[in-house]
C-alpha cells in the first residue's frame, strides 16, 4: 500500500516556562499513518500522537532495556543449556509449546524518563501540508466526519 511520507513535527520545549529549544518527538504509534494517528489524537489533543519523553530519554531507556534483555536471555540460555545437558529428554519440543501471539492494536508504551516540558500551543504548516490535512479531512472543522 502506498503511504505518504511522515510529517515532521518540531515541538518547542520549555525551561522555567521559557522557550529552550525544539525536539522532534517520537510517535506513540509508529506503525500508524499520520492520518490514523491524527484521528486517534483528535479527542485528546495533538500531543497524544507523541511519546511524552524526549527522544534522547527514550533512546537511552531503550538501550538500557535491550542490554538488560540481552543479559537475561543469555543467562536463561545458559541455565537451559545446563538443564538440557543434564536431561537430554528436555530437548524435544512439542507443537503446543509455541502459542500464536496476539497483535496489540494500540501501544501503551509511555516512554522513558520524565515528560518533556513541551508547548503545543501553536502549529505552523507548509501550505502543501495544510492541503494534505484538508484532503484527509483532518482540520478542526472536518475531523468529526471520521466519527461516522
Amino acid at each position: 500500500m502506498h503511504r505518504a511520507p511522515r510529517m515532521n513535527f518540531q515541538v518547542m520545549i520549555t525551561e522555567k516556562k521559557r522557550p529552550a529549544g525544539t525536539i522532534r518527538p517520537l510517535h506513540a504509534q509508529p506503525d500508524w499513518a499520520d492520518t490514523e494517528a491524527m484521528i486517534g489524537a483528535s479527542k485528546q489533543g495533538l500531543e497524544a500522537m507523541f511519546l511524552e519523553s524526549t527522544p534522547q530519554e527514550v533512546l537511552d531507556g531503550l538501550r538500557d532495556s535491550v542490554c538488560s534483555l540481552a543479559a537475561a536471555v543469555s543467562e536463561e540460555a545458559r541455565l537451559l543449556w545446563i538443564a538440557r545437558r543434564a536431561d537430554p529428554s528436555l530437548i524435544i519440543q512439542h507443537g503446543g509449546t509455541w502459542r500464536p501471539l496476539d497483535r496489540a492494536s494500540v501501544l501503551k508504551f509511555p516512554g522513558y524518563g520524565p515528560a518533556a516540558p513541551t508547548e503545543f500551543g501553536e502549529i505552523a504548516f507548509n501550505p502543501s501540508g495544510v492541503r494534505r490535512l484538508r484532503a484527509a479531512r483532518l482540520m478542526d472543522d472536518q475531523v468529526h466526519l471520521w466519527g461516522r
